[in-house]
């Protein structure tokens, strides 16, 4: 990939894949918003534990902000360049919001945000994590997700389900894509829309004995 981010999103989505449990991974998602206009998520990891919104950063230096930041610094060049960037926590929490939105019928806590860094940066000063919203190094990523992952919140069925669902985002119109960039208003129309879904069940719902089993990794189709 000639692209230094699209090729940054690929390494995060080659360590999610790495986890146990039926999952699935989708990659470029364009969800529509009630003004006519999209949300675009990095990478959408579909997990028996949850829905994960990735929003994946290749950038090299070394990384400060707070959560309340509006912008996020990265130094780079031993301090003599700084590049700003608009708060990833604040940008991937409006994803969330957009998804949320489009699938008013799932369960909001088990949707988590999860910032992803290059490894050739350091995280010098972000956020600590918590269980809903992490900020990680890539390299950290598979590890930070195990942590979090133990019970199991959706079925196999309904990892499907969700996957069926959010997959046509992925594959919008180049017109689409193009008034996303220029910040264009896009009708809802052109987006599908997703059918009633089955039985969704809440973590409170779950069992807790009901833990997520190792299962043959599911690669997007």
């Amino acid at each position: 990939m000639a692209d230094k981010g699209r090729y940054g999103e690929y390494l995060t989505g080659l360590e999610v894949e790495s986890l146990t449990g039926y999952h699935r991974v989708l990659y470029n998602l364009y969800v529509p918003k009630a003004d006519g206009t999209t949300s675009e998520i990095d990478l959408v990891f579909i997990h028996q534990s949850g829905v994960y919104v990735i929003e994946s950063k290749n950038y090299s230096g070394a990384v400060y902000g707070s959560r309340d930041d509006r912008q996020w610094t990265v130094v780079l060049a031993g301090g003599r360049r700084k590049e700003r960037l608009y708060n990833p926590l604040r940008q991937n929490q409006g994803h969330i919001t957009a998804l949320s939105a489009f699938l008013p019928w799932l369960d909001p806590s088990i949707i988590h945000s999860i910032v992803v860094f290059s490894v050739r940066c350091s995280l010098a000063k972000v956020p600590a994590n918590t269980p809903t919203a992490m900020t990680v190094k890539r390299d950290g990523l598979a590890k930070a997700l195990r942590a979090t992952s133990g019970n199991a919140v959706l079925t196999v069925d309904q990892v499907e389900y969700l996957f069926s669902v959010l997959q046509p985002l992925t594959q919008v119109s180049s017109d689409v894509k193009e008034a996303h960039r220029i910040q264009v208003a896009v009708t809802r129309s052109q987006m599908p829309i997703p059918p009633s879904p089955p039985p969704f069940r809440s973590p409170e719902m779950v069992d807790d004995g009901d833990q997520i089993k190792p299962y043959t990794a599911v690669s997007a189709g």
